[in-house]
């Protein structure tokens, strides 16, 4: 193996330039998913929310995803810039894995988030009672599991005493783990855009439900609370299904067509890995944007407790009322 024969189908230069951008990306992830579990261990109060659980258990799997990017990018460049032809299989599928095993566990936990939101739209009275936390360590477990999958995955059938032809995960485990792989993750993402959709459609009837002036004060705050959770969740949703859920099956049938194969295999498939990736660094811009729950202990713990929301002194109790009031925009 030679720098001609390798980067015969795909410019060195784009190999390049699209293997660098795992660095920023696994970089943003790390610090931002970190400040964000940080922020979760350090506030009681925000452990009390009904989905932080969820939440930190999304953001655990983001900061995995995330370092492992950065480990993803850095073995690739190492290739690349080095002209290191000289890999190994088990070095090329497990410089990946662990980028993948935080893709996965993610994932589990976007589903996880979305059954969440079904429960409290549909019965939101049952939804009240429900040991949230539960639920999360369960959803949790889950996840770990569906990480685990890459594991099997990425060792079942294979011989490790033979180099792949190319450094990738996609190339180096046996062809029907990657079908499996391919075809499961391109079924989720359209089970949790249907999932989410139908979240929308029966908030929107919550809220005609409230604005009607149906139900007691504590019921109206309750469902009042509900829905600010389910805007922001909303939005968590909708960046996961452009950046995750449409590239993973949308290409997934683009390949089966078999249109443009060196192009898809050059260009689009590695890119789709980038805008997978790329979702768990967004998320905590969501979290920090979208969410008034979030935001003041965040703003605590970047201030060292120093400045609360309106620049004043602030103290867990402020944020923690901060976090219950359902009237924060």
């Amino acid at each position: 193996m030679n720098e001609t024969i390798y980067f015969s189908s795909t410019p060195i230069g784009q190999y390049i330039f699209i293997q660098s951008l795992y660095l920023p990306i696994g970089v943003l992830s790390i610090i931002g998913n970190s400040l964000v579990l940080v922020t979760f261990i350090k506030y009681k109060k925000l452990r009390e929310a009904d989905c932080a659980d969820l939440v930190a258990a999304l953001s655990f799997g983001d900061l995995i995803c995330g370092a492992g990017a950065l480990g993803t990018g850095l073995a690739r460049l190492e290739t690349a810039l080095l002209k290191d032809f000289n890999f190994t299989r088990f070095y090329c599928i497990f410089s990946a894995v662990p980028n993948l095993f935080g893709i996965e566990m993610s994932q589990a936990m976007t589903m996880a988030i979305a059954i969440d939101r079904l429960f409290a739209v549909s019965n939101p009275f049952a939804y009240r009672a429900m040991n949230h936390r539960r639920y999360a360590k369960i959803s949790f477990a889950i996840s770990i599991f569906c990480g685990c999958i890459v594991l099997v995955l990425s060792t079942a059938g294979v011989d490790f005493g033979t180099p792949p032809s190319r450094c990738q995960w996609t190339t180096a485990v046996h062809r029907i783990s990657l079908n499996i792989y391919i075809t499961g993750n391109a079924l989720v993402g359209p089970i949790v855009a249907v999932m989410y959709a139908t979240v929308i459609y029966k908030q929107r009837k919550w809220n005609k439900h409230t604005a009607a002036g149906k139900g007691d004060a504590a019921i109206k705050k309750f469902l009042a609370t509900q829905a600010k959770m389910t805007v922001m969740l909303t939005k968590l949703v909708v960046v996961y299904c452009i950046l995750v859920a449409a590239p993973l099956t949308i290409l997934e049938i683009w390949t089966a067509l078999k249109i443009s194969p060196e192009f898809t295999n050059g260009f689009l498939s590695p890119m789709r890995n980038i805008m997978v990736s790329f979702n768990s660094a967004v998320n905590v811009v969501v979290y920090a944007h979208s969410s008034s729950n979030i935001r003041p202990f965040l703003i605590n713990l970047l201030t060292c407790g120093k400045k609360g929301t309106k620049g004043s002194r602030a103290s867990d109790n402020d944020n923690a009322a901060a976090f219950s009031s359902p009237n924060i925009a």
